[in-house]
Order: structure tokens, then C-alpha cells, then sequence
């Protein structure tokens, strides 16, 4: 999982009214100025959004960012962004896209209508007035914030004083927030509000100096400063993050919904497909998404009778459930002894993709382990270097979850972070020189996460996996989040059915299969964009091969499929339908 829900988090906060003002004026411009005013609206709203949602600028250490300053959250402000994002809007459809094929601006173009369609689509779901969960809220995206605040002159140490000196206010207009949804029929589920609750308490539970939110003070050796931290983090901080808490156990958790869909909410399931789009690029009905899933389960439960067949001597799928379950697979006895294995599986993966691409990373990946205080709620991710090249890449670990998981398990973790996966895409994307920064800084996770699924799936193909124990692993998982987002968000399926589903489908533990159906639902449709992308890529892949023949190359295909950033789904099926014409038409060159 590509981890920047601090990003994920200000973009939904931002959700609100529907627009509705006509896209059909006819296109203006001449291609010079087409390029010339692609590129103005770029600049415009990446200026803009760092304005309107300053700790982004922080989190990805942009120079002469505001880190004195935290999102305005009030509504009045939220309907100032969405009266920008629809004038945008209105001005980008007015230059024809056809004109910029072939060039850098037909991505940039793509990506940030994108951006601004899926925006405006969201806005029927209200989320700002129930921005209530464990992985995506204030909360833990504050304290990734604390952690990237910069420090270490006088100037910088004033303005981290004055940014966090407004956390109070921040937090009494999100119980306005959540109080003005409660009118509306607006609420978080209750379970998920239960779960940032206990999160809360375990924080406000640690002293002061090992609250993540002391960060600045630990990372600086100015005394004074530190002295000042303290008094701010002990007499302002937690004071109004133990009154939100008080709020949320008392008034908004009576009121919180019972029911974990949110096709719950009055936006009903327009609601689940704003979110589908959102987070994928792609448009489905709501019914339409859960038959895909389900479709491409039956595909993987075939590829598991086969590996079944060879190791166990049955195909029987009840039966290989059970052996998969049950069958003894190493896993690990210490922290060290976990840690080591992911370093070697990482150095085994990336001695293998020079045979799979010509474009590889510059970028250094180094790994860390989750912060203590996200170990119980948290999973790995990967955070991409910075655009500078000053931070390197991360491949962030949870030794507390990985520890009770099985070597077969951890193996597709890594190969999904790492390489071939979101290493390889997103420190790539990061290094294009002439990409603009929108399409570095503003990611598709219908892309991201389609591609690092994908990327397992590759690492299947060319004998990553240590072993088909291993590979049954990995695919007995495959598709089956995509059918649990739509089965919870469109079928409507209760907690405990969910959790009933994934134990009877996959080989994972209790523990776990709870993580996962609670991330399902407090971050809607996010679990669909790992299928939703890798159907896209192996449809193209497969496509390729069949119309090139011999003239096909893996290497070449994925090149095509990492070197322009992260773009859309749809953009990526015109750039490779491109691209194969291209080779075909080469290829009738040579043989006349």
C-alpha cells in the first residue's frame, strides 16, 4: 500500500456539493496555447492546494512551503476549494486534449481533470462531516505531520510554535464538523469510531516525552525550544485532543450509525460509486464492481487447484482451504530475525528487475519499523523519496503485525512495496524530469495500486516466491478485497459476515482478517483499487502480446506502463493501444 493518507484525508475532507455547471463549450485554443494553458491551470492548483491544505507542502518537504500554518477545516472554507476546484474545471475542458497527445501536457491534462472530476463527484458523500477513522482521520495523519515538521533554526522552530498552537481551534470546528452531520444524517460507524477512540487513549497515555507529537523537540537541541514544545504539547495539545476524544465517547458515539455501508448515508450508493472513482479512476456501478470481483475469484481458485494438484495431489477447493490453513510454514521467532529476511528478500527482487525493465530507480530504499503507537492498527506501506532526491525512499514495516505472519505472506508484502512494485513506479515517477509536479505529488491509487498488485503477480510469474506454498499464499488472497469493498459498501453486508467471508476464503488470521474488513470500511472503495488496476494491466499485457507476436517485449511493455508517472486507468489503455500501433507500424517498415 502506497502510504499517503495524509493526502487521502485533506482531498475527502474537502467533499461536498454536487457539480452541476455545462462542460460543453467547444475547445479554444491553438496547440501552442493549448500546451502554454495546460500547464498555467497545473501550476495554479498545485499553488493553490498548498495554499488551502498547507501540511502536504510539509509532508513532501516543498521549499518555502507554509509549516506555520494547518488546513482551514471550516465549511466556509471547504465551499471556497470547491468554488475554485468547478472554475478549474470549467477552464481546463475548454482545451482539446487531442492536440496534446504525444506530449508531457497530455498527462498533465489527464491527471488533473482527474483529479478535479473525481473531487467534484465525491462531494455527494459529505465526508467532511464524518471524518471519523483509525487510518485516515486527523489523528494519525497529524501525527505523521508532527514527525515531518521542519525544525532546526530559529525561524522554522517559530513557525512549527505557531502551526500547532492552532491544533485546538482545528479540532472545535471538527466537532462542529461532526455535529452539523449528525443533523444531516451524517456519521461514522460506530466500530470505527470505537477503534480512533482506543487509538486516542493509548496515546494520551504515553508521557509526554515519547507522545509522537513531542517529535520537533526530540529532532532539535535548542533547549529553549524544547522547553517550549513541552509546555505547548502538555498545556494546549493534549488538553484539546482528550476534549475531542471526551465528545467522541460521549455525544457523537451514541450517534454514530450501526450500519458499516456507506450506502447508508443520504447519498445512498451514488455515494460508494463517487468513492470507487475516487480512489480507482474508473466508473462502475455499484452491483457491476462486486460480479468482476467475483469473477476473477473463480480465475484464482482455478491457478489454486492446479499449484494444489502438484503439492497436496487434490483439487478439491474445500479441501485445499484447509491444507493452506493448517500447513505448517515458517514463520518467525524474534523482530531481528523477521527484519533480516525482508532485507534479503528485498536485495533477491532487485537483482531480478533489471530482466523485466529497462527504467529503474535512482532513488535509495531504505526500511523502517511502523511507529510503536500505529503497530496495532497499522500496516506496512511505502513512502516515495521526495521530488529533491533529499529523502529516500521507505519501506515501512509493521514488526507487530508481520511477526505472527508466515514467510509466504511477508514475501508478497514486499514484492508489493518494494520491487517490482511500488518502489519501481513510484520512484520512477518521482525522477521524470519533465513530469509536472502535479502528477508527482497527486497520485491515482487505481494506477499505484494496480500496478504494485500487479507487480506481485510478476514476481509470481518469474519465481520470486521461495516457494508454491508461498504462491497459494498470495493467490488465495487475490480479488477477494475487491468483492469484500463492494459486498460491505453495496451489498451491504454486516461486520461479522464480512469477517466470516475472508476466514472462509483466504488463510489468514482472525486478527488480521478483522484489520482488513475495518479498513474496508473506513476507507470505501481504496481495497478495490489494487483489482480494479491489475485487471487493467494484465487485459493490456495480454492484448500487447497477442497483436505484437515476437515483436513483443516485456521490458518495453513495462516501461511504457511506469514512464509517464502515475496517470489514469483510461490514459493508460490510449498510451499503450499508442504504443502497440507504433511497434505496428515500425514492424511493416522493416518488412517492406
Amino acid at each position: 500500500m502506497y502510504r499517503n493518507t495524509l493526502l487521502a484525508f485533506i482531498i475527502i475532507l474537502t467533499a461536498g456539493c454536487i457539480y452541476t455547471s455545462k462542460d460543453t463549450e467547444a475547445p479554444i485554443y491553438s496547440i501552442e496555447k493549448s500546451i502554454e494553458h495546460t500547464n498555467h491551470l497545473a501550476d495554479l492548483y498545485t499553488v493553490k492546494y498548498f495554499e488551502q491544505f498547507p501540511e502536504i507542502a510539509t509532508y513532501h518537504a516543498i521549499y518555502n512551503a507554509q509549516h506555520d500554518k494547518l488546513t482551514d477545516n471550516t465549511l466556509e472554507s471547504i465551499k471556497k476549494w470547491h468554488n475554485f476546484e468547478d472554475s478549474l474545471l470549467h477552464e481546463l475542458i475548454k482545451i482539446d486534449n487531442k492536440q496534446l497527445i504525444g506530449k508531457q501536457e497530455w498527462v498533465t491534462y489527464g491527471f488533473l481533470k482527474e483529479i478535479l472530476e473525481a473531487s467534484i463527484q465525491l462531494r455527494v458523500c459529505r465526508t467532511e462531516l464524518w471524518q471519523v477513522n483509525h487510518l485516515t482521520s486527523w489523528f494519525t495523519q497529524y501525527i505523521q505531520l508532527a514527525q515531518s515538521q521542519p525544525i532546526g533554526n530559529d525561524t522554522l522552530r517559530e513557525k512549527a510554535l505557531n502551526r500547532w498552537s492552532q491544533l485546538p481551534r482545528f479540532l472545535e470546528i471538527e466537532k462542529e464538523n461532526l455535529k452539523e452531520g449528525i443533523k444531516l444524517g451524517y456519521t461514522a460507524p460506530r466500530n470505527i469510531v470505537l477503534l480512533m477512540v482506543e487509538q486516542i487513549d493509548e496515546l494520551l497515555a504515553l508521557p509526554i516525552n515519547e507522545s509522537p507529537f513531542f517529535s520537533p523537540a526530540q529532532r532539535d537541541t535548542n533547549q529553549t525550544f524544547q522547553n517550549e514544545w513541552k509546555t505547548l504539547v502538555a498545556d494546549s495539545l493534549i488538553p484539546a485532543i482528550k476534549n475531542y476524544n471526551r465528545f467522541l465517547k460521549g455525544e457523537y458515539l451514541d450517534k454514530a450509525r450501526t450500519t458499516i455501508s456507506v450506502s447508508a448515508l443520504p447519498g445512498g450508493s451514488k455515494c460508494y460509486e463517487a468513492f470507487f472513482r475516487f480512489q480507482t479512476s474508473t466508473s462502475q456501478q455499484a452491483d457491476d464492481i462486486f460480479e468482476i470481483a467475483s469473477f476473477y475469484v473463480k480465475l484464482n481458485e482455478a491457478k489454486i487447484q492446479i499449484i494444489g494438484e502438484k503439492l497436496f495431489y487434490t483439487s478439491d477447493f474445500p479441501t485445499l482451504k484447509e491444507y493452506i490453513r493448517n500447513k505448517p510454514m515458517k514463520s518467525f521467532n524474534s523482530k531481528e530475525e523477521l527484519l533480516a529476511f525482508i532485507n534479503q528478500t528485498v536485495l533477491k527482487a532487485k537483482m531480478k528487475v533489471p530482466d523485466y525493465f529497462n527504467i529503474l530507480p535512482k532513488s535509495e530504499l531504505i526500511i523502517k519499523q511502523v511507529p510503536e503507537h500505529n503497530e496495532k492498527y497499522g500496516t506496512a506501506y511505502y513512502q516515495p523519496p521526495s521530488g529533491n532526491s533529499k529523502q529516500p525512499a521507505v519501506f515501512y514495516v509493521n514488526v507487530h503485525q508481520l511477526i505472527k505472519g508466515l514467510k509466504g505472506q511477508i514475501e508478497s508484502t514486499v514484492f508489493h512495496e518494494t520491487y517490482p512494485g511500488h518502489h519501481m513506479q513510484l520512484a520512477v515517477a518521482s525522477e521524470l524530469p519533465e513530469a509536472h509536479i502535479i502528477t508527482k505529488l497527486f497520485l491515482n491509487n487505481g494506477f499505484n495500486e494496480g500496478w504494485a498488485n500487479y507487480a506481485t503477480i510478476l514476481a509470481e510469474e518469474i519465481g520470486l516466491f521461495s516457494s508454491d506454498l508461498a504462491r497459494l499464499y498470495f493467490i488465495n488472497k487475490q480479488s477477494k478485497m475487491m468483492v469484500l469493498d463492494a459486498g460491505i459498501h453495496a451489498k451491504g453486508w454486516p461486520r461479522e459476515y464480512a469477517i466470516d467471508y475472508l476466514m472462509e476464503n483466504t488463510s489468514m488470521s482472525k486478527e488480521l482478517v478483522s484489520t482488513y474488513v475495518d479498513r474496508v470500511i473506513a476507507w470505501p472503495g481504496q481495497f478495490s483499487t489494487y483489482d480494479a488496476g491489475t485487471v487493467e494491466i494484465l487485459e493490456l499485457r495480454e492484448r500487447a502480446k497477442i497483436i505484437l507476436g515476437d515483436h513483443f517485449d516485456i521490458r518495453e511493455f513495462h516501461d511504457q506502463v511506469i514512464g509517464s508517472g502515475s496517470i489514469t486507468l483510461g490514459m493508460l489503455r490510449q498510451k499503450i493501444d499508442r504504443w502497440i500501433a507504433l511497434k505496428k507500424e515500425a514492424e511493416a517498415e522493416e518488412t517492406y
